[in-house]
C-alpha cells in the first residue's frame, strides 16, 4: 500500500529476481493505492517497485533508491493437517463486516444448537452463544495449506448450524464454505448451505484433489440479515482436517462410432477433441463426464459419465461387486442404510461362493462409533439388505418435478404442500423366501393425502412424471400398500406423539402382502377414526 500526492494510477512491477516481469496494475486514479499480487509461490523471496502516473503523464516510481523493496511469503502447512480447536487460534484469522453484530469466535458453544464441542471445549461460531441480532457478515480464514504429497486430497470438518428462515423477515440465512487460491482471482465456493438445519453436529467430507499443487486458504462465509431481531444459533465448526493420498493413476478411454464426432472431456484431465477414438492414460482419479458436441446430419448421444451405478457422487475411490451371470454392478462399500462412504476403500476379496466380499476402507461412517481414524476391514454379505435410492428428482438425468418442487435432499421424493421436504422410503431386515424379514418404512408423506407405496420390475434411467411427483419403478407394477386420509400407518414409536384430530391408536395386525414382517414386532399401531 502506497499514497501519493495527487490521483494517479498504480503499478507493481515485482518478480523472483531484481530482473522482475510480472506485473499488477489498477488504472483507476487514486490518491492510496492497494495492489493484489496472485499466483506467489510458498516460502519465497520477491523484489518489486512501484509506479504511479498522473492525468497529465507524470511518472514517479519508487525503487529503494535502485536498490528495489523484498518481501517474502509465508512457508504453508503441509498434509496431513488438522486442528480440534483446543490449541488456539494460531494461524487462523477472522474477518468481518462493518455493522456485523457478531464475527467468529473461538470458544465454548452455547447457543439454541449446541452447548459443547465436537471436541471440547472449543469450537468456531459465528454467533457462539446464540444471541440476538439482525445482521451478521463475517469470514473464518483457516491456515496457508500447500497440497502437495500425493495425488488425491480431502478435507473433513465437522459442523453444526441453523440457517432456516423463521418468518418473512428473514431475507438472508446462509454459509458458504469457500477456497482461495495462489492461483485464481476470485474465490470458488466448494459448498453452500441455506434454508436448512442439522440435527446436531455432523461431517462433512470435501474433496479437493482439483487444487492438489497449491497453496490453499479455506473460508467459511457466514451472512445473516433480518428485520426482525431473534437469537440466532449460525454456524459452528469444529475438527478440521486435510488429508492427501496417492492414487494409482487410471486409463480413460473414449470412443463413438462416427470419424466426426468432437467431444469435450472435463475432470482431472480435460481435453476438447474430435475423432472415434482417444486414449489417456496416467489420469489423475476423479469424476469424468463427456459432452459430445453436435454433427451434421446426426442426432448426438446424450451426455454420459463414468458412473458404475447410480448415486455415486461421493468423489472417494468405492469398491464394487459385478455379477457376471446377472450382469449388474453394485456397490458395497456403503452402510445398512445405503449411506455412501465418506473416504476411500480398497484391498478387496471374495468368497469362493461369492457370497461375502471383504474390503478395507478409512470411511468412519459406514458403521457407527468408527472413530479411529484409520483403515478398517469390512464384511459385506449379499444376502442382507442394502436399500440405495434408484433415481433423484433432477439428479443425474432423472426427470425434474413436474411441479417445480424439488425434494430437500437426496433420497427423497418431490416435496409437497405440506413441506415436509419430500417422502422417503426406508427399508430394513432381510429379504428370503423361507424367512421374510423385510420392514418398508415412510416418512415424510402429507398427513391428509393418500400415500401408495409400488413394487415394479424395472428401474427408469429418467424416472417417470406421476401426479405431481416422479416415480422411479416401471415394469410390471405391483401396489403393495395404499394409505388414505382417515388410514395412515405409523411406527410404533411415534405413538407419544399426538395424532391428526380424530385419530385414536389401534392395535391391529397388517399382512405381509402389503407392509411386510416387522423383524422383532408383532404388532404395529394403526391410527384410525372410531367408529360412532
Amino acid at each position: 500500500m502506497w499514497t501519493t500526492s495527487e490521483p494517479a494510477d498504480a503499478l507493481v512491477e515485482f518478480g523472483e529476481s531484481t530482473f522482475l516481469g510480472r506485473t499488477s496494475y489498477d488504472p483507476n486514479l487514486d490518491s492510496s493505492h492497494v495492489i493484489e499480487l496472485d499466483g506467489l509461490a510458498p516460502d519465497q523471496t520477491y523484489y518489486y517497485r512501484v509506479v504511479s502516473r498522473d492525468a497529465a503523464g507524470n511518472t514517479k516510481v519508487s525503487d529503494n533508491n535502485g536498490q528495489l523493496y523484498t518481501f517474502h511469503t509465508l512457508l504453508p502447512l503441509l498434509p496431513p493437517w488438522s486442528d480440534n480447536m483446543n490449541t488456539g487460534a494460531t494461524n487462523w484469522s477472522v474477518v468481518t463486516s462493518d455493522g456485523s453484530q457478531t464475527e467468529w469466535t473461538l470458544g465454548v458453544p452455547g447457543n439454541s444448537q449446541e452447548t459443547s464441542a465436537h471436541s471440547p471445549p472449543a469450537a468456531w461460531g459465528s454467533n457462539l452463544k446464540g444471541d440476538a441480532i439482525d445482521s451478521s457478515e463475517t469470514f473464518l480464514i483457516s491456515p496457508a495449506i500447500e497440497l502437495i504429497g500425493g495425488n488425491s486430497a480431502t478435507l473433513h470438518f465437522w459442523h453444526s448450524y441453523d440457517f432456516l428462515f423463521n418468518s418473512d423477515s428473514d431475507i438472508l440465512n446462509e454459509g458458504d464454505l469457500l477456497l482461495i487460491t495462489n492461483n485464481a482471482t476470485t474465490p470458488i465456493t466448494l459448498a453452500q448451505y441455506s434454508d436448512d438445519i442439522t440435527p446436531g453436529w455432523i461431517e462433512e467430507t470435501i474433496d479437493l484433489t482439483p487444487f492438489v499443487g497449491q497453496v490453499i486458504y479455506l473460508v467459511w462465509d457466514y451472512e445473516f440479515f433480518t428485520f426482525d431481531t431473534r437469537a440466532q444459533a449460525g454456524w459452528l465448526v469444529d475438527d478440521v482436517s486435510i488429508t492427501i493420498t496417492n492414487v494409482q493413476p487410471g486409463t480413460v478411454q473414449i470412443s463413438n462410432n462416427i470419424w466426426q464426432a468432437n467431444y469435450i472431456l472435463s475432470g482431472p484431465a480435460a481435453q476438447r477433441a474430435k475423432g472415434r477414438t482417444a486414449t489417456i492414460t496416467n489420469a489423475p482419479p476423479g469424476k469424468y463426464v463427456i459432452n459430445f458436441g453436435d454433427v451434421l446430419y446426426y442426432q448426438t448421444p446424450p451426455p454420459q459419465t463414468n458412473n458404475l451405478v447410480s448415486g455415486d457422487t461421493n468423489v472417494v475411490r468405492d469398491t464394487f461387486l459385478r455379477d457376471l451371470q446377472a450382469g449388474t454392478t453394485i456397490r458395497i462399500d456403503v452402510s445398512s442404510s445405503g449411506a455412501q462412504g465418506n473416504s476411500n476403500s480398497a484391498d478387496s476379496s471374495l468368497s469362493a461362493d461369492g457370497r461375502f466380499a471383504a474390503f478395507g476402507s478409512y470411511a468412519s461412517n459406514l458403521v457407527s462409533g468408527d472413530t479411529n481414524a484409520a483403515e478398517d476391514v469390512f464384511l459385506y454379505d449379499r444376502t442382507a439388505l442394502v436399500f440405495t435410492s434408484l433415481c433423484d428428482p433432477g439428479v443425474g438425468g432423472v426427470i425434474a418435478c413436474p411441479c417445480a418442487n424439488p425434494p430437500s435432499g437426496a433420497g427423497r421424493g418431490c416435496d409437497n404442500s405440506a413441506a415436509t421436504g419430500g417422502a422417503s422410503l426406508a427399508a430394513s431386515g432381510v429379504t428370503s423366501l423361507s424367512s421374510d424379514s423385510l420392514v418398508f418404512t415412510t416418512a415424510g408423506e402429507k398427513p391428509t393425502a393418500t400415500s401408495i407405496v409400488l413394487q415394479g420390475t424395472a428401474s427408469p434411467a429418467a424416472g417417470l412424471p406421476y401426479g405431481q411427483g416422479v416415480r422411479c419403478v416401471g415394469g410390471t407394477l405391483k401396489r403393495l400398500f395404499t394409505g388414505f386420509e382417515s388410514r395412515v400407518v405409523y411406527k410404533r414409536q411415534m405413538i407419544a406423539a399426538e395424532l391428526p384430530e380424530g385419530l385414536e391408536w389401534l392395535p391391529r395386525r397388517v399382512p405381509l402382502d402389503r407392509l411386510g414382517r416387522l423383524a422383532g414386532w408383532n404388532v404395529i399401531i394403526k391410527a384410525t377414526k372410531p367408529r360412532a
